[in-house]
This record gives structure tokens, C-alpha cells and sequence, in this order.
């Protein structure tokens, strides 16, 4: 799993993967605060969720095709120290075939190591979902218990997976940055009991990438 590049506004702290008003990034998608302060900012929030493919992986014969959705929401972050900040996300897909609702909840925290320009972070959150969301992607309907194989399964709404993202950044200069990171995400609840799951994946999901970081 590859990011290749990072677009987000430049504010005054040293740190590069701070924001200013307007944002677009990969992990947080695209919003503007509109209510801005030292320390709190909230305002709306626009993402991108992928979609699936049956042909991604022989894994999902007999399943559905999802398509990829734009969310709508709303962002709360709070920020007590430049290096770290807390958030809360509401996200509802708002075109597809799908109508999911989403609910990130996590922190993160980044800072100096070895000279100004090496800077360590680390990124906890977790997401809860309901069962619109989750039923394209981890149910099993009854009619495709057959061709796929696995059992008829509904998931109910519930906290989907805890993820910590560890990163690696070097900051070249107030404008450019390049990050390395790796995520490791553990499936839960409602995500973890699909027969999809079960049968032919995992709880324990672990990927990484690169970004290039610019600040305007």
C-alpha cells in the first residue's frame, strides 16, 4: 500500500504535518475550520472511500462489486500542544450505492528526534460504523451464500477496528517534507465474526507507505 502525495495548508509550528484553515490530505480528506481557535477547530469535512472490486481477489467470488463513495461530515479536533491533537469525525456516504455512516475517533502525536529536521509520530484512532456501511463489504447475503461459499451474515453497527500508525518524517525545508509510515490495523466486533473474514482473511491487517508532504 503506497501514498505518494500529501497536500496540507502551513501554519506556524515546526511541525510538517501541521494545517492551517484549509486541508486536504489522504488520512483526513478535505475540510476548512470554520470555528478556529488556539486550541479547538470544527468545521465540514469532505472524503474519499474507496469502493471493491469482485475481481480484486478470488477471495470475493460470489460477492458484490461496492461502488467507491464521496462522504459528507464534520470534523472536531482539538489541540492542547503543536506536537499533538485529539479528533472526532462524522462521515455519510453521499453518493454510490451505499449509505454508510462513519465515526472516527483517535490522536496523534509527532515530535523532533536527532536534529530539527527528523521528526517521530504516532497516530491511534478507531472507527465505528454502522450497518450500512458494513454490510456491502463484510455481509453475506443469503443469495450468495452459494457462490461464494461462506455462510449468510449481517453485521451489526459497532467499532469496526483499532489502528496505530507509526511514521518517520524529514523535513527539508519549511515547504517540503517526506514521511514513511507503516499501520497496522486490528479488525473488531462486527468486522472481525464475518465469514469473509474468518474464512479467507484476517483481524491483523498491516500495510505502509510513502508521502511527499508540501505546505502552501
Amino acid at each position: 500500500h503506497t501514498r505518494s502525495f500529501h497536500v496540507t495548508g502551513v501554519q506556524t509550528c515546526a511541525l510538517p504535518i501541521c494545517r492551517e484553515r484549509l486541508f486536504v490530505n489522504v488520512d483526513d480528506g478535505a475540510g476548512v475550520d470554520i470555528i478556529s481557535t488556539d486550541h479547538w477547530a470544527m468545521g465540514p469535512l469532505l472524503f474519499w472511500r474507496p469502493g471493491r472490486g469482485v475481481s480484486d481477489s478470488s477471495d470475493l467470488r460470489g460477492l458484490d462489486h461496492v461502488e467507491s463513495s464521496f462522504q459528507a461530515g464534520a470534523f472536531v479536533q482539538y489541540t492542547p500542544h503543536d506536537c499533538c491533537d485529539l479528533f472526532l469525525r462524522y462521515r455519510r456516504d453521499v453518493t454510490g450505492d451505499t449509505n454508510g455512516t462513519y465515526v472516527d475517533v483517535g490522536g496523534e502525536i509527532n515530535a523532533p528526534i536527532a536534529s530539527a529536521h527528523w521528526f517521530a509520530g504516532l497516530k491511534l484512532s478507531t472507527t465505528w460504523a454502522d450497518n450500512a456501511a458494513l454490510q456491502p463489504f463484510f455481509g453475506i447475503r443469503q443469495n450468495q451464500t452459494t457462490g461464494s461459499g461462506l455462510a449468510a451474515y449481517r453485521p451489526d453497527s459497532g467499532f469496526k477496528d483499532i489502528t496505530a500508525q507509526p511514521s518517520l518524517t524529514y523535513q527539508f525545508d519549511d515547504r517540503w517534507a517526506t514521511q514513511v509510515f507503516v499501520t497496522y490495523e486490528h479488525l473488531l466486533g462486527p468486522v472481525a465474526d464475518s465469514p469473509l473474514i474468518k474464512s479467507r482473511g484476517t483481524p491483523d491487517q498491516i500495510s505502509g507507505g510513502w508521502l511527499l508532504l508540501y505546505h502552501f
